[in-house]
């Protein structure tokens, strides 16, 4: 929130853009880096250069509702230099000093004027009467003799602003990746193994308006290959598993005829190509794990997938800047690791948790610390419906495992948690403004960097789906309209089922729904199975969380849901298989 004379809210406003060290005047920050941070029509402030750097470059933001008739200007000086800049539009901006020499003072100070400035109240936004100008989002400074990209005085790639250590660390992993895939053709564990490991890392090369990164060359090769194996090819279509695809094969059919109405197409077509991923994905492990399957690998992998994501977290304060956040009136910083962001985080490492738990009959050294060093790393990304998630999924399946008598009642009981707080996020979106509800799910200034109350978020995602009730918006469609609704956000609902309902109308919350219970019903028909234990939790988890979250959006989370959700598919049909398969003269 920028409004505000609390200490709290004093406390708040040393939360800065990435790459300024200190504010002098006209910088107002917010409560996280998401809404940090307004500049006024004349700010400044300082920032660390490291050696040789010559350039400045600040990435700024203008809100479609702060775009003036006539378009904005900027004077950025320091250093001695100093150059005027125009004409900046409603979007996302990057302008660039040229410093005088490549030596100077480790701190300068950067001066920033620009020529328009709206204040809120006259918008109708809210009642902050400050002159504001445009959303200053980062500051970066560059060696142009080498490419070097520094944030504050930390050096990062040069592809996608990634910090260098993540990039190092994503090509450990392709690597790794590299050496596995040629295997494939003699084994075809290595295939569910491969996609296991790349799922939580990047390495993304930009190509148009999309990437090419690790997790996809993984998924395309190990399919490819797959495919030469007879029995892979036989695999995929047996047991329940081929019910599972068939749903998701449809949610992704659905998603294509809620584009044919997209007034954004390209964004329709983005989410479309997704599901279709997440599909293969689950087709490439399922057939693979029920081709040549392997438990103690299985569990392995699980816990070193843990144990290397969640220290890549908790070395990321050393390495790079981090989110964060005020708790309890104190700033402290939010983990996000190698995933997209801390909520993303927390998804992942609950859902791969819950599975280890599930998947092991006792909890040995290896697998007490890989759960030890995940949850710290959990319970650091502040993500509170993450962990909430995390202990509802763990509980249950610890429950089925320890009483096996009632696993009925368990599973009703985990049943009718999630069905309450769908019911009173329902309850928030319908009766927007609520001052009790809104306060229980967060608010936020509807300008405040883009985004809203999630109450708000959900409120207009109905209000889309009341304009489309069949098929809805349009798939990615949602964040590139909500801002009719609510002036200047742009953003998802943060709540999946709300994002379906607003994108692809009723049809697509019914797929939906099939998409969840089809699994969930081939596992609790054989719970005595840790496998069957270990779908239950996953999809558990991380579907309760996603009733304030929208995680399957972010491919990292979405891809290990569905290949974790394959595996204990895969398994559960084998073992149906054996106890079916008749006995032979010798036994």
């Amino acid at each position: 929130m920028l409004v505000g004379g609390s200490a709290q809210a004093a406390r708040a406003s040393s939360v800065l853009p990435a790459g300024v060290l200190q504010p002098l005047s006209g910088v107002y920050a917010a409560e996280d880096e998401a809404g940090c941070c307004w500049l006024a029509p004349s700010a400044r402030f300082t920032i660390d250069r490291p050696s040789h750097t010559d350039v400045i470059t600040l990435d700024f933001v203008i809100p479609p509702y702060a775009a003036a008739r006539k378009k904005t200007g900027l004077i950025i000086s320091s250093g001695g230099a100093s150059r005027r800049f125009c004409c900046f539009g409603a979007g996302e901006h990057s302008a660039s000093l040229h410093l005088k020499g490549r030596s100077g003072p480790a701190v300068l100070e950067v001066s920033v004027v620009s020529t328009t400035r709206f204040v809120p109240a006259e918008l109708g936004l809210n009642q902050d009467r400050r002159e504001l100008s445009v959303l200053l989002k980062h500051v970066s400074t560059t060696d142009s003799s080498t490419g070097e990209i520094y944030m504050g005085a930390t050096p990062m790639s040069s592809n996608m602003l990634l910090p260098r250590w993540r990039v190092i660390a994503d090509a450990i992993c392709l690597a790794i990746a590299a050496v596995l895939l040629p295997f494939l053709f003699r084994r075809p564990k290595y295939a569910w193994v491969a996609i296991l490991i790349a799922a939580p890392f990047l390495f993304p090369v930009p190509v148009g308006g999309t990437t090419i990164s690790l997790e996809k060359v993984v998924l395309v090769l190990a399919a490819a290959i797959m495919m030469f194996h007879a029995k892979f090819r036989a695999a995929i279509f047996g047991g329940p598993g081929i019910w599972i695809l068939g749903a998701l094969l449809l949610f992704a059919a659905d998603m294509l005829l809620s584009s044919t109405a997209a007034t954004f197409p390209g964004a329709a077509l983005r989410e479309t190509l997704k599901a279709a991923e997440y599909a293969l994905v689950f087709a490439v492990v399922y057939g693979a794990y029920r081709t040549d399957p392997d438990e103690s690998l299985l569990r392995s992998t699980v816990a070193w997938v843990i144990c290397i994501v969640s220290i890549l977290a908790l070395l990321q304060p050393f390495v790079e800047p981090v989110q964060r956040t005020i708790l309890m009136g104190e700033i402290v910083p939010r983990l996000a690791g190698p995933l997209e962001g801390p909520n993303q985080l927390a998804a992942f490492l609950g859902i791969m948790m819950v599975a280890l738990i599930a998947l092991s009959p006792r909890l040995s050294p290896a697998t007490i610390f890989a759960l030890v060093l995940g949850t710290l790393a959990l319970v650091l990304t502040i993500s509170r419906a993450g962990f909430v998630a995390f202990v509802l999924g763990a509980a249950t399946v610890l429950a089925v495992k320890l009483w096996p008598r009632h696993r009925k009642s368990i599973l009703l009981s985990a049943a009718v948690i999630c069905a309450a707080v769908l019911i009173v996020t329902a309850i928030a979106a319908v009766t927007f403004p609520n001052a009790h509800l809104d306060r229980l799910f967060g608010v936020s200034d509807a300008y405040n960097g883009g985004l809203g109350s999630r109450a708000g978020l959900w409120h207009a995602a109905i209000v889309l789906w009341h304009g489309h009730p069949l098929l809805g918006v349009g798939p990615g469609n949602y964040e590139l309209q909500v801002g009719s609704i609510l002036p200047g956000v742009r953003t998802h609902p943060n709540g999946y089922f709300f994002q379906v309902l607003a994108e692809q109308g009723i049809a697509g919350l019914v797929i939906l729904a099939a998409v969840i219970l089809v699994p969930a019903f081939v596992f609790a028909r054989n719970l005595e199975s840790r496998f069957a234990a270990a779908g239950i939790g996953v999809i558990l988890t991380l579907n309760f969380h996603q009733l304030v979250d929208g995680l399957v959006l972010y491919p990292k989370v979405g891809l290990e849901y569905w290949a974790l959700v394959a595996l204990a598919a895969a398994a559960v049909t084998r073992k149906a298989a054996n106890r079916t398969a008749p006995v032979t003269a010798d036994g």
